[in-house]
């Protein structure tokens, strides 16, 4: 009873717990990366260490030690300060972790962590000089602290976890891991309040968790890229952490914690105490001292050989063999290694043999590809040529139908004129003033319709050609409503130039707040031919096959013009939707009509470059959109949307 110095199960614990974070602690030492993260890490590590130091010797000291002096100076210098700064330091490390969203909460956390930490420091003293340094009330305090801490790193960890799933899988998925590891500190302090730390529920719970936490948090930093760590030190720390695993199990399971009151049952594990701390520090220097050298010279250095000599092969040198080690997994590598660096060798000598004869075939293919690409220059040429007399063809179709009324009229007025011009002549032969004079107005009369319509034919032919014309690439400021109207019209008069019974309704409604845009006026009156006789054409079929059916059907083209604007309420774009109730089209088809040559139309008629050519015109030529929607059987729309301003 007047030994000082009684280890304790939870003294070996936390001297297994500082010597895992020590390792820890000398790692992030040698890293050279000056990281925040790092930093913080590091400040963690160096408090914990020393925590659980302190834990070790705390739990080592007889009960007549407690209330002690030295024991004071200690709770209150050593202990609360240290998990002080290991709670700051671990807020900062789960803001840091791998991405940074909170900044602005990171740096007021420690603003309201440092007074929260010096109030328990407050308390801690309170409990030593005033409270005659209560165990009870120390540890409520501690696991108190813990579980309140606990639960805040808890809410950081799934706030990050959910904010990062759509910007990086992994992140989250190491965030998520930490919520599970915060549950285990919140589960651990619970239960340790609720049921006694010194319960069999209350101590297993404890060092299960915090042993499986603190290892789990390891695991995690280095898995995940928080630190970097080579394979050497991987295998190096998780031997190290399995070995003190094992003997962290011993320990519990042969001698668990006891109140620190119990003197007698203390006294009777000592031995055995004794020679598990002899083991665990023995264990320990082993695997600090030894193990890294066999790592080295059985691993990492056949690795950096392996390396080097695929730094070598990477930079051209192909006649390199790499010294073969051990007959291990690493030894067969290295043979392969070298076997596959001789056989890109000869792979390598036959490709210089062919490179020498390869000029030769080279030029033979050459000159087989250009007379190739000649024929194909040849044949393009003559599709889109094909493709400009196609809508020329029908363009001329189509004025040639909308000036035949005017001709009409200027025919009919002047077959009447010159029958009126004879009967006047024969008035003033016979003297017959009065009627020679009636009959001169009425024949004024038609010379003035035959004027009329001979200049509605005229404007009629200056406005179509004017459309119609070559394309010279300048742009031209233009009613989109006009032109679209024009081009509706003479669409459907070359249709009915090619079938006199055809016949369909166009639908137009324009939109009155449309403004002049600048387009290449002859390019997109190409657009609008291309897209309205693709409707006509989809009417056309529908009649045929409604013919075999009794069900009634309405041609009908819908024309609509729109504005739309921009969220500020300033114009963005023009849009017109061209839509019939023809055939329709398959989700297939659908997907290719703008493909280049792709066509639905009879074979030989047309060359199926008009829809490919005319989105070319709209997106590339206009920076604008053209979408098309189709339902089989139902019709079809086609959407064009032009910018109101143009900078391309």
């Amino acid at each position: 009873m007047d030994k000082l110095i009684l280890l304790h199960t939870h003294s070996i614990m936390a001297f297994i717990l500082a010597t895992t974070q020590f390792g820890m602690l000398v790692f992030l030492l040698k890293l050279k990366q000056a990281t925040n993260i790092r930093k913080w890490m590091i400040i963690n590590y160096v408090a914990s260490v020393i925590w659980q130091v302190d834990q070790t010797i705390r739990f080592s000291l007889a009960p007549s030690a407690q209330g002690s002096l030295l024991y004071k100076i200690e709770t209150v210098l050593i202990y609360s300060p240290a998990l002080a700064l290991l709670v700051l330091s671990y807020f900062q490390i789960l803001y840091l972790f791998l991405y940074q969203p909170y900044e602005k909460e990171r740096r007021l956390m420690v603003k309201i962590v440092v007074p929260v930490a010096i109030g328990l420091v407050g308390f801690n003293a309170w409990n030593e000089v005033a409270n005659n340094s209560n165990l009870f009330v120390f540890q409520a305090t501690s696991f108190l602290f813990g579980l309140i801490t606990n639960i805040w790193a808890l809410v950081i960890s799934i706030r990050k976890s959910r904010f990062l799933k759509t910007v990086d899988q992994q992140a989250s998925k190491a965030h998520n891991l930490l919520v599970w590891v915060n549950l285990g500190f919140i589960v651990m302090c619970v239960v340790a309040v609720v049921f006694g730390f010194y319960s069999p529920v209350g101590y297993w719970t404890f060092f299960i968790l915090i042993w499986l936490c603190n290892l789990a948090q390891i695991i995690i930093y280095i898995t995940f890229s928080a630190v970097p760590a080579s394979f050497q030190i991987k295998i190096a720390g998780f031997s190290f952490v399995t070995v003190v695993t094992f003997l962290t199990i011993v320990t519990l399971v042969f001698f668990p914690p006891l109140i620190p009151t119990e003197i007698e049952a203390r006294l009777a594990q000592q031995e055995g105490l004794q020679q598990m701390f002899i083991i665990i520090v023995v264990a320990a220097l082993f695997i600090v001292s030894l193990l890294p050298g066999l790592l080295r010279k059985s691993l990492s250095e056949p690795l950096k050989r392996l390396l080097s000599g695929v730094k070598k092969v990477n930079a051209g040198d192909l006649q390199v063999q790499v010294i073969v080690g051990s007959p291990d997994e690493i030894g067969d590598l290295t043979v392969n290694f070298n076997q596959m660096t001789h056989s890109l060798k000869l792979a390598n000598d036959e490709l210089r043999e062919y490179a020498e004869t390869l000029e030769v075939k080279v030029e033979e293919r050459t000159a087989a590809l250009k007379q190739s690409l000649d024929t194909l220059q040849t044949t393009q040429v003559q599709l889109i040529q094909s493709e400009k007399m196609a809508s020329l063809g029908e363009l001329t179709a189509g004025i040639a139908h909308e000036i035949q009324n005017p001709l009409n009229f200027v025919n009919n007025f002047s077959e009447v004129s010159a029958e009126m011009m004879q009967e006047l002549k024969e008035y003033l032969e016979t003297g017959k003033l009065t009627d020679a004079i009636e009959l001169a107005e009425e024949l004024t009369g038609n010379l003035t319709k035959i004027n009329h319509h001979g200049g509605r034919a005229a404007g009629i032919v200056k406005s179509m050609l004017e459309h119609s014309k070559v394309s010279d690439g300048i742009r031209h400021s233009v009613d989109i409503n006009t032109v679209c109207n024009q081009y509706a019209q003479l669409s459907y008069n070359s249709m009915l130039a090619k079938n006199k019974s055809f016949a369909c309704e166009i639908e137009i409604e324009n939109d009155a707040n449309v403004v002049n845009i600048d387009v290449i006026s002859e390019d997109i009156g190409r657009v609008f031919q291309n897209v309205f006789i693709n409707a006509f054409y989809a009417i056309d079929e529908k009649v045929k096959q409604q013919k075999e059916s009794a069900v009634a059907y309405e041609p009908k083209i819908f024309l609509n013009t729109k504005m739309l604007y921009k969220p500020d309420g300033s114009k963005d774009c023009m849009e017109i939707r061209i839509r019939d109730n023809g055939t329709g089209m398959p989700e297939l088809v659908k997907a290719k009509i703008f493909q280049p040559f792709f066509t639905t139309k009879p074979t030989g008629h047309y060359t199926g470059l008009g829809l490919s050519i005319s989105y070319d015109i709209v997106t590339k030529g206009h920076g604008g959109t053209f979408l098309v929607e189709s339902s089989l059987g139902e019709g079809t729309e086609m959407i064009i949307r032009l910018p109101i301003t143009n900078s391309i």
